[in-house]
Parts: structure tokens; sequence; C-alpha cells
């Protein structure tokens, strides 16, 4: 086990918005979420509260789920569009639910993990064995489970606090230490720091990692943002956005990486961009 830190080449590109949701409504939706086919996103609504269901190509408004619980900060896709997870209080304890905008019922359904595992469980939701990641909340240290065996393994035991843990499809995770990101190789438990930010996606078949890394100048506001995607193949970072007027925060990213959408906290919209990854 070792940590290493390195110096990667910095890259620019450049898009274009194709799309933009809430332009002329003044809403406070945030968080964007697209689902992995791109057919779908869901946003929440400051504070948290809601999972609202919205259709990409025309953007209408497909359903509302929980609109005055604090539910919509930890709400996931499941890997096969079908199904929002997330996790709500009760009685003392959080717990995870999974709701079916699609279907007629708009069926919910208790899942019996813990919610800490909750982005990583959403991430493998179809396959039939899941290897949950999350933070021990005794020890901030990171840990992994087999659903399925329930044989737990502890991926870091060090003095640093964990949050924030990502899975990729692979042998990698990325997590947040401070405001550090660090890539840890499950198998070997090898680390490198990539730097700072905040990292939302972890694409399954690229190794892709989408994160955003603002700025503040009293500490206390965001004053700036953009949108970054590193490549752990090329070990390079490249700044997606790169603009004075907007601060793009939280990118999610479909499946196939053809569609990015974020949020846009200086003009309080949500955008859409179709990525040219060929």
């Amino acid at each position: 086990m070792f940590l290493s830190t390195r110096s990667f080449a910095q890259q620019r590109q450049s898009f274009e918005i194709s799309k933009t949701f809430f332009g002329q409504s003044n809403t406070d939706y945030t968080r964007p979420k697209i689902s992995p086919d791109g057919q779908y996103f869901i946003v929440t609504r400051e504070g948290g509260y809601g999972i609202y269901v919205f259709d990409v190509q025309t953007g209408s408004l497909i359903t509302t789920h929980k609109a005055d619980y604090r539910v919509g900060y930890s709400a996931y896709w499941s890997d096969d569009s079908k199904v929002v997870l997330y996790k709500q209080r009760e009685n003392f304890q959080s717990k995870v639910f999974g709701f079916e905008p699609f279907s007629e019922q708009k069926t919910v359904t208790e899942i019996p993990i813990y919610a800490g595992a909750l982005q990583s469980y959403a991430q493998q939701f179809s396959k039939q064995d899941k290897n949950l990641i999350y933070v021990n909340t005794n020890t901030l240290q990171l840990e992994k489970m087999n659903l399925f065996t329930e044989a737990k393994t502890s991926l870091t035991n060090d003095a640093f606090q964990y949050y924030n843990p990502i899975l990729s499809s692979g042998n990698h995770l990325v997590a947040n230490r401070a405001s550090s990101m660090i890539l840890l190789n499950v198998e070997n438990q090898s680390r490198e720091n990539l730097g700072q930010g905040i990292p939302t996606t972890f694409n399954a078949s690229s190794n892709k990692l989408y994160y955003f890394l603002d700025l503040s100048e009293d500490g206390h506001h965001i004053t700036a943002s953009d949108i970054y995607v590193y490549d752990l193949l090329s070990q390079t970072h490249t700044n997606l956005t790169q603009t004075n007027d907007l601060i793009e925060l939280w990118p999610s990213i479909s499946a196939d990486e053809s569609l990015l959408m974020y949020e846009d906290l200086q003009n309080h919209q949500i955008h859409l961009v179709e990525l040219d990854n060929q």
C-alpha cells in the first residue's frame, strides 16, 4: 500500500451548451443527475427537498417524489435507469428506498442495506454480485462489503478521514480526503492524490472521473467553479468549461458519455451538453 502524488498535464476542451433547463422560471433546482441511458434527469430543491424527474428531450416534469422531505441530495439513478434510490431518516436512522418513477403505481420499496453504501449499490443495482463501498462512520475509513457473503474488507487504515467514495466498474474508487481526491486501487490498496476537487461520476466503461473544482474569495460563498474530467489511462485532467460568467457545479454524465449535465449556480439553471468522445 502506498500513496503517490503526481503532477498531471491539464488540457482544455471546448463545447457548446445544447439545452438549458429552467431558463425563465428562476427555480431553485439543484444537483442534476442524468439517467445512465440519457433519457431522463432528476433534480432536487435547495436543502435537498424532494426528487423531481424530468424528460431530457422535452424538459417536461414527469413526476415528483417526497417534495416535503429532505431526500434529494442522496438520490441516485440505478444503473439500468429504472429506479431512483435515496435515503430517508426514520426513527433516528437512515433507511434506503427505491422509487420507480415510470411504474404505474410509482412503487417505493425499502432496500435493506447500509445507507452509507447507497451510491455504490445504485451503480451495481442490476448486477447479482455487489461489492459495496462506504465510509465506516466510527473510524471514517473506507471499507468494502460483499452483499452476498457479507464479508467486509478494510480499504484504508490511517490517520486521515475519508468521505464521498465513488466506485468505478473496475478496481478503482475515488474518495475525498479533506479537499483532495484520492484514487485507490481496491485490489492492492495503492493510492494516488489527484489534487483538489469534488468528484461526482466515475464512468464505468472508460474509467474517466468527472468532478468540479470551486473557489471562494471569502471562504463562505462560491465565486467560481469549473468542471473537469480525469482520464485514468492518459493520467490527464481536462477542463471542460473554463467560463468567467458561469459557476458550474455537480457534473453528471450518461453511461455512453455522450451527454453531460451540470448546474449553473450563477444563473440558477441546468445545462446539457452533447460531448464528442470519439
